[in-house]
Formats: C-alpha cells, sequence, structure tokens
C-alpha cells in the first residue's frame, strides 16, 4: 500500500504539457487545487481500502529532481503535497475501513464517492461537504469500533495441535514438487492455476480478488479474460448462473478442479485442472 511507504505524504504522476512553464502537468489535475488546510479522505485504491482523513499541511509541489521522500524509495517528476492524519480519524492495520462496509452503510447517501474510487488509481475527486461529512463521521465510527475490539485469547503457539491433511480423504497428485495432495477448498485451484498459468494458455494475471468474478488473466494473445475460481463446476452454477446481479457480468472462464456440471458449458469454458494438467492418476 503507498499510505504504509509514505505516510505522510501523496503524490501523483506527471506528465507532458507544452504550455507549462515546467513542460510537466499532473496526471489528475485536481490534485493542484488541493490547498494547504483542506481535508482529504485517503483512498487505498488498489487494497479497497479508506485509510482515515488527513489535513494538508503543504500546497502542491513538483519535484523535477530525484528525490528521497520520508526515506523511502526516490520519486521524480511528481506532483506532491504533505499531509498529516486527523486525531480519531485514522486507522491502524488490521482496522482500515473498507470499501464494501462503506458502500453498504452509506449508499444512497453519497453522490460520487462511489462513481471514481474503484475505477483506477491516481484518482482525485472532489467530494461536496456532505459527502464528506458522512464519511467522517463512519470513518470515526468504524476505527473507534475496531479500536475498542478486545484482543484475541490465542493458544500459544507451542500448544497448538497439528492440522495433517493426510487425516482426511484426500487424494495425491503427482507434481509433488509443488503441492502432493489436491485442492480441497478454493484456494487449492487457485494455487495450481497460478502455478501452471502458462501451461493452460496465460501470459499474467492482472489481478485477483474477491469480487465475481474472482480474477483478470492475459491470454497468449493479449486478450483480457475473467476466471472464475471454484472446487467444482456446480458450485458456478448455484452461486452464481442463478445470481440475477451475476449473470449479467462478463465471465470467461470457470477453473476448477473437478467438473461436475455439464449444463454450464453453454455460458462458460471450463477449465477442469484435474484433467486438463493430468494431475490425478
Amino acid at each position: 500500500m503507498q499510505y504504509e511507504n509514505h505516510p505522510n505524504r501523496i503524490a501523483r504522476d506527471s506528465e507532458p504539457d507544452t504550455e507549462s512553464p515546467t513542460g510537466l502537468k499532473p496526471e489528475n489535475p485536481i490534485i493542484q487545487q488541493i490547498k494547504h488546510g483542506h481535508e482529504i479522505v485517503y483512498y487505498a485504491t488498489t487494497d479497497r481500502v479508506v485509510v482515515g482523513i488527513f489535513k494538508v499541511v503543504s500546497d502542491c509541489k513538483l519535484i523535477n529532481e530525484r528525490a528521497r521522500l520520508d526515506n523511502k524509495y526516490d520519486w521524480k517528476n511528481v506532483f506532491s503535497l504533505r499531509i498529516k492524519p486527523e486525531d480519531g480519524y485514522v486507522a491502524r492495520p488490521p482496522y482500515y475501513v473498507y470499501y464494501g462496509d462503506i458502500k453498504e452503510e452509506l449508499k444512497g447517501k453519497l453522490k460520487k464517492f462511489f462513481k471514481y474510487p474503484v475505477k483506477r488509481r491516481g484518482v482525485a475527486t472532489r467530494l461536496d461537504g456532505k459527502d464528506f461529512k458522512e464519511i467522517k463521521r463512519f470513518v470515526k465510527r468504524y476505527i473507534q469500533k475496531g479500536h475498542d475490539t478486545q484482543p484475541l485469547n490465542l493458544t500459544p503457539k507451542e500448544k497448538r495441535k497439528p492440522n495433517d491433511v493426510e487425516n482426511e480423504d484426500v487424494q495425491k497428485i503427482r507434481r509433488s514438487r509443488f503441492m502432493t495432495y489436491a485442492p480441497i477448498a478454493e484456494d487449492g485451484v487457485v494455487a495450481l492455476f497460478v502455478h501452471f498459468m502458462r501451461e493452460l494458455g496465460f501470459r499474467k494475471l492482472e489481478f485477483i480478488r474477491k469480487e465475481f468474478p474472482d480474477a483478470c488473466a492475459v491470454d497468449r494473445h493479449g486478450g483480457e479474460k475473467y476466471i472464475e475460481f471454484e472446487l467444482r463446476s456446480s458450485g458456478f452454477a448455484k452461486d452464481h448462473l442463478r445470481n440475477p446481479k451475476h449473470n449479467i457480468i462478463r465471465c470467461d472462464f470457470v477453473v476448477c478442479w473437478k467438473h461436475d456440471c455439464r449444463t454450464i458449458e453453454k455460458d462458460v469454458d471450463v477449465i477442469e485442472l484435474s484433467s486438463k494438467l493430468g494431475l490425478i492418476d
């Protein structure tokens, strides 16, 4: 998360501008409209969390020479301003304010917040006063609730019981240098797919997330393909094809360990890892 690298600063990349004296302008011009004394909602796009509410303590400045900011990374040709956390309004891990919780609580109350933050990185959006106050109140309640939670009464590590998969009815698979046992949950399917991705015809992953569909991968022709992971393909039919909110969303592949629902093939292509990779005798 960018915030963890630079907790006292935000910055945006620049792009060429022939009309500017410096020859550069920020990719998002709104950052230059943020002034000393303004308040901001710090939203981490990749992690989909609000870190908190901050006070701006400098005007926007172009850093056009290589510089080490906050003793972290070298930055060059970025537009930057310094920020200071407001007491009681900034979360500490693991109490970041999750986007889904804000959406559930404040959907219908805010005008702009849900329109822009999840689209792409580096977005700066002006909020009206009412939106800002709603978010600020919610952030404070959310953080306070998290900080007031009692610590878990965990069993010491040396007293914890082993969790051995050999006690379960699980098949062994061939390429044991990577994974000894067949998946017993969706997480195992994801791990196998990532490991054998190129053999399955994909060059790289664009993202993996919790929302439907689970992932986007680039195939060998450069096309983006949306993927849902399931232990068994019947889970896709049950949870997504019959869900009116999901069956209108593009999904190109179901990647599963066992393909046990042939009826979904007319809607989406299925990759059955157990047979595709020849992992089971």
